[in-house]
């Protein structure tokens, strides 16, 4: 999927599913989050878009389907290290795409039920993160 379509895809969702719940949690049990949500047979695909950080969090949104399944998460700065931050931005042009945390790949595509990596493009819009840290 080109950017392009994944951020038309995710401004469809914002207008015909309203408000999503924001998910307050550190980086470790985001990823647990996203894995136990993967798990699931409707979800169809991952995208994680790093949106912008505020002055205590950094924000995503974990798309897992193409119609209505998304969260938010607001992430603790204290919990995760980012190799760059950028301003919040409700433009997804300037989102980044978290192609994966440590060892697990969050860029997915769902075929005949089994989960693809997705190649990331263009590369400098795309991230990859280290293993979280344990929490305080």
């Amino acid at each position: 999927m080109s950017r392009h379509a994944a951020a038309l895809l995710l401004a469809s969702l914002f207008l015909l599913g309203g408000c999503a719940t924001t998910w307050s949690m550190p980086e470790a049990e985001m990823l647990e989050d996203i894995q136990e949500q993967l798990a699931k047979p409707d979800k169809t695909m991952s995208l994680l878009w790093y949106t912008g950080s505020d002055d205590k969090a950094h924000i995503f949104h974990h798309v897992r389907a193409y119609f209505g399944s998304y969260r938010i998460y607001r992430v603790p700065k204290w919990s995760m290290a980012l190799p760059r931050e950028i301003p919040v931005s409700i433009d997804s042009k300037d989102w980044l795409l978290i192609e994966q945390i440590g060892d697990v790949p969050l860029y997915l595509g769902k075929e005949n039920g089994s989960w693809h990596r997705r190649p990331c493009h263009p590369v400098e819009q795309c991230i990859r993160l280290p293993a979280p840290t344990a929490t305080p």
